[in-house]
């Protein structure tokens, strides 16, 4: 039984979609959950974070199609970002990181030149963080007694703005000029500060609690929830001049430009939104239903953004929805469009993206050279194992097809054209591949090795073990496993012989070594792995040498875990390459470490193949550098909809029909 391809598309020679000099953006979102919204009135910009560590900030005016064009992406951290703040004439923002254990920080970046320029480790998640009204300040406020921290942006320096401490304060008002500055305290106590003496100017007592506040334009009302509550505080007396009681109260936004309030809520056990407007009567405030509820969709979440007609909530996989409050037309405004990628492999001129139902090979000249006339053509193949799957380059034209989840059973060889199904039968999943020579060495879930040939389907060696991580050919044709230390085994490195199966045990202290990979030329074997220094666990990039591997030098050391990290040997030149830390790419050679070329995605899964590194990145996008120089050639991004794009270095994309529509011109 043969797979062929599914249909066949031939580009002769795409032309750039748009220009080396424009900056362009694909317009896909966040892969998690979103944490925060921000929004710049006068720019019309919509900046968003969330669980998967980017920044990314839109035109918030959609386009014909409901969509967001995506003015800027930044791969900030691989940690959840969940807050943020943005300066109002400079373009900065500030950012919380965490991993909501015990990491916190606080970092400020120039979202146009994309440079960081301060970072603080702080104690935790602030209870609230933003500019003051003309720049000057970044404040923020925990929950300690010397709470209020006011910092320079310029600088990240610490400024001492008000001369005593006085407790908890949750949220902050700057008048236009900066001069006052209204402190809110879950005590219940509104304070009004002289900025430029440092002096307390009056106080007064309110309702204590409140969370999600926000501030009217002009700093004379403030909205807040308390339990099931909706309440709009008087900041020149204090008073409570409205209150408003909602089911299941799940979140409000205040559309300070046009003194409307959003509330979105249960009734009945279905959501509901409801617009409040917030009318002024002599010294006094109230509550005016500008209509009555309507229905939210079952699937909406907070972040809420109120804006003119247009209401912004989101999906816990990291979708942006706008809803139009008064027709109620509902429309996705983002949401990731790029197709999750599960391996991909490299051959001579193509590079083969796996995906559970569809494998797709790109085929160019420019994966192997530099050139500055390029041609791609792609086809589109059925995956025959209908799951998540690895493929195994075994030379320039075979490829091995094997399944990373249940049901595994099946392999299949492609030879580029067709795939056919090899009559070994798996025991369970593969957890990895790798190459013994023209042979696959696999590893199954549950612990048995495999060297396989797959073109005359001969076994030529089996190992069963628990434990097992990964498997690599050393010196003399012998495999190295790695595993999880244990009592009984007290080294998480053996050295198996596939002729006699004699089984030496490679003294190592690591707790779990879980990637592997060999250097034939200077006998070096390389490994990551968890290691325990000082109570506290190490991600660690070690190599091995000397008679039974016995010199070990740990080459980089990472605080915590990091069990996606990969490696990659150059066979040409013995360079190393890593993807440990989930920022840059490190290359270590002969005279040590250096970095690729950064990009703006997390690299994961790392790839060599003739003078070229590849990494499959976390967020299904590749990308591709020359080896000799560091310096990034490609970026290659696959669509839901199986179109795709390819951007050089130079800024020139090269796009299919189908993939136009999500490169925006973001000048």
């Amino acid at each position: 039984m043969k797979h062929n391809a599914l249909f066949l598309l031939i580009l002769l020679t795409l032309l750039p979609h748009l220009g080396a000099t424009q900056r362009v953006e694909i317009s896909t979102g966040h892969t998690q959950r979103i944490n925060e919204f921000s929004y710049l009135h006068d720019q019309k910009l919509l900046f968003t974070v969330g669980d998967d560590g980017t920044l990314r900030i839109w035109d918030s005016e959609p386009k014909e199609d409901g969509r967001g064009a995506l003015r800027y992406k930044f791969q900030i951290s691989h940690l959840p970002i969940v807050k943020l703040a943005v300066h109002p004439t400079e373009p900065y923002v500030a950012l919380i990181e965490t991993d909501r254990i015990n990491t916190y920080h606080l970092s400020l970046w120039n979202y146009q030149s994309r440079e960081k320029l301060f970072s603080h480790k702080i104690d935790e998640v602030p209870l609230f963080m933003k500019f003051s009204s003309q720049g000057t300040y970044l404040s923020y406020g925990i929950t300690d007694w010397e709470s209020l921290t006011f910092l320079d942006p310029e600088t990240g320096q610490v400024e001492q703005v008000l001369p005593r401490s006085f407790g908890i304060v949750s949220d902050v008002f700057y008048s236009a000029s900066e001069k006052t500055m209204l402190s809110y305290s879950p005590s219940g106590t509104l304070r009004y500060w002289d900025l430029e003496s440092g002096e307390e100017k009056a106080s007064f007592s309110t309702v204590g609690d409140l969370l999600n506040t926000e501030f009217s334009s002009n700093g004379v009302y403030m909205t807040g929830l308390k339990g099931r509550s909706v309440y709009l505080v008087n900041l020149m007396s204090g008073a409570v001049e409205a209150r408003r009681e909602f089911e299941n109260l799940r979140g409000i936004s205040l559309d300070a430009e046009a003194d409307r309030l959003l509330v979105y809520f249960s009734e009945r056990g279905r959501p509901r939104f409801q617009e409040l407007g917030i009318d002024r009567r002599g010294q006094s405030f109230y509550f005016n239903a500008v209509s009555s509820s309507f229905r939210a969709p079952d699937f909406a979440q907070p972040p809420l953004l109120l804006d003119d007609e247009l209401i912004y909530f989101c999906r816990d996989e990291g979708e942006i929805y706008t809803q139009n409050s008064f027709s109620g037309e509902e429309r996705i405004f983002a949401g990731s469009v790029l197709l999750g990628i599960d391996d991909i492999a490299i051959g001579d001129d193509s590079v083969l993206f796996v995906s559970a139902e569809k494998i797709l090979s790109i085929t160019s000249r420019a994966f192997h050279r530099s050139t500055a006339r390029t041609n791609f053509s792609s086809r589109i193949f059925d995956n025959p194992l209908k799951v998540k799957s690895g493929i195994l380059a075994l030379d320039e034209e075979h490829y091995l097809l094997y399944p990373t989840e249940e049901p595994g059973e099946r392999l299949y060889l492609f030879d580029g054209n067709s795939f056919h199904p090899l009559e070994t039968k798996l025991t369970a999943p593969i957890r990895g591949a790798d190459l013994y020579g023209n042979n696959a060495l696999l590893l199954e879930k549950n612990g048995v090795l495999r060297l396989l040939n797959p073109i005359d389907e001969e076994e030529l060696f089996s190992y069963r073990s628990f434990g097992l991580q990964t498997a690599v050919k050393s010196y003399r044709n012998d495999i190295i496993l790695a595993r999880n230390r244990t009592e009984l085994i007290d080294t998480t490195l053996l050295q198996i012989n596939p002729v006699t199966s004699e089984t030496v045990p490679i003294n190592d202290r690591n707790l779990l070594t879980f990637e592997l990979d060999y250097d034939t030329s200077t006998r070096s074997l390389y490994s990551l792995g968890f290691e325990r220094r000082q109570n506290s666990i190490r991600t660690v990039l070690k190599r091995h040498q000397g008679s039974n591997y016995g010199r070990v030098s740990t080459l980089l050391s990472y605080p915590g875990e990091d069990n996606s990290a990969s490696l990659a040997i150059d066979p040409e030149t013995s360079r190393v390459f890593t993807s440990l830390g989930y920022g840059e790419v490190h290359m270590f050679a002969w005279d040590g470490f250096s970095v690729m070329e950064k990009i703006e995605h997390i690299p994961r899964k790392l790839y060599v193949h003739r003078g070229r590194l590849f990494s499959l990145n976390s967020d299904s996008s590749v990308s591709m550098w020359d080896i000799s120089t560091g310096k990034l050639e490609l970026s290659m991004t696959v669509f839901d909809n199986l179109s795709w794009a390819v951007r050089r270095s130079d800024g020139s994309y090269f796009a299919t029909e189908g993939a136009k529509r999500w490169i925006n011109d973001a000048e």
